[in-house]
């Protein structure tokens, strides 16, 4: 910034200051932050002592007195009066920017308010645990094992990151503040119903209980942010993979933007809830990362896709180890045991082993 420009500026801020504080009295409120200006800079100091020197050369009625003759008095009051339209215009000029100012200030406020978070927490489980948590709106979310999301409710939006793991939402109905759980490869949006959200690290799983529910594939690393008043951002290229899931749908979300539904009980997503593990037709990778939450360390799968396991089966979370001896027993799949390491293999895969 020039000179010029910073000294015009000062000038403007100490004419503004001059009418603010001129009939003020010692305890203005403003009195406090005129004086911050003042002595901050120099250059306010001596812009403030210009406009005051300035007011009392056009507004003295002493020099009036002292003029001799009556042209001068004459002069005197012409140069005055054309002073007094001045300031008048100058004050005038500045009530409009006050109250632009104001204005704009009341409405970044308003911006600001509506963008602070009402509530923030972090509610996760550990391995083999389940935690509830009630929200201020009395929403209920189930934590399952091994599983973590950031809950943070703004005046317009109730934003929920699902960063990992599987989470079930009781979400209590509010047109004007709807519910968004962002899950990595697919945002869902609600106002009101019980779902559940299960991530996995090449897919998402949404099912829905009871409900409306809309899924929208989103580009890895999409952040949803809150604003006063939500607008579109920029145009999602999965857009027409949008689903809306209604009583009892599933729908998986994959890792290339695809929304599928598919056909499983939407059911089987909450019964984590009463320490029950379901698969569906469950490939090796799934099985490796839900059994992970149960136990540590944790499971790894080495699959040829064409040899994929589809394993359905309803066991206790309490009997993770045994269900991991058994597996071969019901499905073509090798377990290789490096102390308490274990790797699922395809069958092919272990052939080849």
């Amino acid at each position: 910034m020039s000179n010029l420009t910073l000294k015009r500026t000062a000038r403007q801020a100490a004419i503004r200051w001059f009418v603010l504080m001129q009939d003020a009295d010692i305890e203005h409120p403003q009195r406090s932050t005129f004086e911050h200006w003042l002595l901050s800079d120099p250059a306010h100091q001596q812009a403030y002592n210009e406009v005051c020197s300035l007011w009392e050369d056009l507004d003295s009625p002493a020099q009036l007195a002292h003029l001799e003759s009556a042209m001068q008095q004459k002069t005197f009051i012409e140069k005055t009066e054309r002073s007094q339209k001045i300031r008048s215009t100058i004050n005038r000029t500045i009530s409009v920017i006050f109250v632009a100012a104001i204005g704009t200030l009341g409405y970044l406020g308003y911006e600001h308010v509506q963008a602070e978070p009402t509530m923030h927490l972090v509610a996760s489980a550990e391995i083999g645990q389940i935690r509830s948590q009630i929200l201020e709106d009395g929403s209920k979310i189930m934590v399952n094992a091994n599983s973590d999301v950031e809950v943070t409710y703004y005046r317009k939006q109730r934003i929920v990151k699902l960063n990992r793991g599987e989470v079930s939402f009781d979400v209590t109905k509010n047109p004007d503040r709807p519910f968004i759980v962002d899950s990595g490869l697919a945002k869902v949006t609600v106002l009101g119903t019980r779902f559940a959200v299960n991530r996995f690290k090449s897919k998402v799983r949404v099912s829905v209980d009871h409900g409306t529910v809309r899924v929208e594939p989103q580009q890895p690393g999409t952040t949803i942010t809150e604003t006063a008043n939500p607008t579109p951002t920029a145009a999602n290229k999965h857009a027409d993979q949008v689903l809306t899931l209604r009583n009892n749908e599933v729908a998986e979300i994959n890792q290339h933007g695809q929304a599928s539904r598919v056909k499983r009980a939407a059911a089987d997503a909450f019964s984590f809830e009463y320490g029950t593990i379901t698969f569906d037709g469950a490939g090796l990778e799934e099985i490796a990362e839900t059994l992970s939450r149960y136990r540590q360390p944790p499971i790894s799968a080495q699959v040829v896709t064409a040899q994929d396991a589809s394993v359905t089966a309803v066991i206790q979370a309490k009997n993770v180890e045994r269900f991991i001896k058994e597996l071969p027993i019901i499905a073509p799949v090798q377990v290789k045991r490096s102390g308490q390491d274990i790797v699922l293999l395809s069958q092919a895969t272990g052939k080849k082993k």
